[in-house]
């Protein structure tokens, strides 16, 4: 097992506790242990990615109006569009107009950037021994927790999150009920794929709006690339040699293209998948005008099969002509919860306690609050574990407005921003779409996941930061766009332009860019050792 030794977390920490920084001292209002966490409601600005799929104002979730009613805390919330977050974000950290904390995740770059060298947010390593004793014990009992969120400087700027559950993975999913019309067998290749695509096609011509594949071009991505070759992980990964590689310059990127445009070109995938969003997509899955769908398909209840049961499946990694591994990429179990908060947000002892409920396992604390509550709420009130506690399973109402589990969770209980320790190894019961989701992904997903190169999360100086956050800016926009005319096929694949793509790519500064990646990787690497 690799290990992240917290070397730099231990020397932090400590330098936290002999600072003795005390921010609640004198403040009548704040209740240093226990519940509610101050006598008279405090009041919080927040900022969350926000999309369709959510509520459109946090404060009427079921979970956070539980955690508003026990703590005393409270939130006004601002919002940004998951369509363009990135830009905005960046405007809103550029300007410094940030509010007392913001919600969704940081990347590590603009950590960096605003944290480190600007200083614009509130370093967590200097309060956890005063006002987060849970956080404390998570990262003492597991240290890569607390080092994969601290920075070269020593800092700690976004909370990390370790989750773990059945339920994570984001695969391709079909309908077994359209399988089954078609008297085909579930695909195990490429060919077998396109073969069944174009049956499809065939078979419903009649069904006005149907394509036999819908998804948005990261799942086809993630999930058809690894069937054309070795690698598995895009855009950048390792491929064996402990060298960061940028994967969307190979030969096996190009098959990929030119099998994706071949679908596209013949009418087998959904022309717009660069553009819809998505509600666009959950509509046109529920109106059965799709056989295989990229991550959605909890969205399919029972009343959207004829039988009146759950039929969707999890489509097994395909293999090819040029390789005969299964394969798929593994869960990233570590990784940013976000809730960065502002350095000049008054009294952020109240949040920081707060916050640090979520770092408890199910069963630590007596308020029903754990880190699996900011996935599936309160325990008790919106899912529960089974007496004999091998299984778990929701609480939803009768009338769920014809919304999945999964959909009713994400718009009336808590929002899918996971924070705290999010382990749970139990199966769903009495939930179908989850049940499905879950067992699917035991079998035919969870066994063929391979490691995954955390490369967004590695460590850099202010040089070397600045350097490759400009240099990755100009490729990342240029290799959307190149990836959608060659798919589209605007531009075609062939020896001339992908040598162009490819020469392209390099004048950019890839080589540099990969050259940084490899430090940020060896510094990652040079803190794991084998248990």
């Amino acid at each position: 097992m690799k290990r992240i030794l917290a070397l730099t977390l231990v020397l932090t920490l400590a330098l936290g506790a002999c600072a003795g920084l005390s921010l609640a001292e004198g403040d009548e209002n704040f209740n240093s242990t226990g519940y509610p966490i101050a006598n008279e409601p405090v009041t919080y600005t927040a900022l969350a990615r926000h999309s369709s799929q959510y509520a459109d104002d946090y404060n009427e979730y079921e979970a956070i109006q539980y955690w508003t009613e026990l703590t005393n805390v409270q939130f006004e919330w601002e919002y940004l569009s998951t369509t363009d977050w990135d830009t905005q974000i960046n405007l809103k950290l550029a300007a410094g107009d940030i509010p007392d904390m913001i919600y969704s995740p940081l990347s590590t770059s603009q950590l960096q950037t605003y944290g480190v060298e600007g200083g614009m947010f509130l370093d967590y390593n200097e309060y956890i021994d005063e006002y987060m004793p849970n956080f404390k014990s998570s990262i003492e009992e597991n240290p890569d927790l607390g080092s994969f969120a601290t920075m070269l400087d020593g800092g700690m700027y976004a909370l990390p999150r370790t989750l773990w559950t059945y339920n994570i993975a984001a695969p391709i999913y079909y309908r077994g009920d359209m399988l089954e019309e078609l008297g085909a067998e579930v695909p195990t290749t490429v060919d077998e794929f396109y073969d069944l695509l174009v049956l499809a096609k065939e078979h419903y011509a009649d069904v006005e709006g149907f394509y036999p594949f819908l998804s948005q071009p990261s799942y086809i991505h993630n999930n058809l690339f690894p069937a054309f070759g070795d690698a598995y992980q895009v855009p950048y990964g390792d491929n064996g040699d402990g060298k960061v590689t940028y994967n969307y310059a190979t030969d096996q990127f190009r098959r990929y293209l030119e099998f994706v445009h071949k679908l596209y070109a013949e009418g087998l995938i959904n022309p717009e998948i660069f553009t819809m969003d998505a509600a666009t997509i959950n509509a046109q899955v529920k109106a059965g005008q799709c056989f295989f769908l990229g991550n959605v398909g909890t969205q399919l209840t029972g009343e959207h099969y004829a039988s009146g049961e759950v039929e969707t499946k999890i489509l097994p990694p395909l293999v090819s002509e040029w390789t005969d591994e299964m394969k798929t990429l593994e869960i990233a179990t570590l990784g940013y919860a976000g809730r960065t908060i502002n350095a000049n947000t008054e009294n952020p002892e109240y949040l920081l306690r707060y916050l640090d409920m979520f770092y408890t396992e199910i069963g630590e604390a007596d308020i029903n609050v754990s880190g699996v509550s900011s996935w599936l709420g309160t325990q008790g009130v919106n899912w529960d574990i089974t007496e004999d506690g091998q299984c778990y399973y929701r609480i939803v109402p009768e009338d769920t407005e014809g919304l999945s589990e999964e959909e009713y969770k994400n718009k009336y209980v808590i929002d899918s921003s996971y924070v705290g320790t999010v382990v749970l190894d139990l199966f769903p019961i009495n939930n179908p779409t989850q049940e499905m989701k879950a067992y699917e992904s035991a079998e035919h997903y969870y066994p063929y996941m391979k490691y995954r190169l955390m490369d967004g999360f590695f460590k850099y100086d202010a040089n070397e930061n600045a350097e490759l956050t400009a240099i990755q800016a100009d490729i990342n926009t240029y290799v959307d766009t190149a990836i959608a005319q060659f798919i589209t096929g605007t531009l075609e694949i062939n020896d001339a332009n992908w040598e162009n793509y490819i020469s392209t790519l390099n004048s950019m500064g890839l080589e540099r860019a990969l050259e940084i990646m490899q430090v940020g990787y060896e510094r990652w690497n040079g803190t794991i050792t084998e248990e």
